[in-house]
């Protein structure tokens, strides 16, 4: 039981870092293309 909740707190961790990285991305690189 307890290694199910880690495994479902690193998956909404990766899920933070993965949205904080994508949405970086995606405001850098519509910023490009509008420069």
């Amino acid at each position: 039981m307890k290694k199910v909740i880690i495994k479902c707190f690193y998956k909404i961790k990766f899920s933070i870092f993965a949205c904080n990285f994508f949405g970086k991305y995606y405001l850098f690189a519509s910023y490009m293309v509008v420069v």
